[in-house]
């Protein structure tokens, strides 16, 4: 994981909850444009809890909400950068 600035918010390898995050911008192509449009934009995103309904996604996944969407985006690690 290449690390943009600021505290490093780690711990071993898992990402911390309200560790601010970007979107790699070569994890993503076409078949994912929603996600290649925040990459692109430089959106940084929070990482959140796992969501009542389907909890067990957060042992999976990194969960990462941006403010610019109403969406909980389901992440992996290499797909994150750390964000200031």
């Amino acid at each position: 994981m290449r690390r943009v600035g600021g505290p490093r918010r780690t711990r071993g390898d898992v990402i911390e909850l309200a560790t601010k995050v970007r979107l790699k911008q070569d994890a993503f192509g076409s078949n994912r444009p929603h996600l290649l449009w925040h990459a692109r934009q430089r959106d940084i995103g929070v990482v959140s809890g796992p969501s009542k309904q389907s909890p067990g996604m957060s042992q999976l996944y990194v969960i990462v909400h941006f403010d610019q969407c109403g969406h909980d985006h389901r992440l992996t690690q290499d797909e994150l950068e750390i964000a200031e």
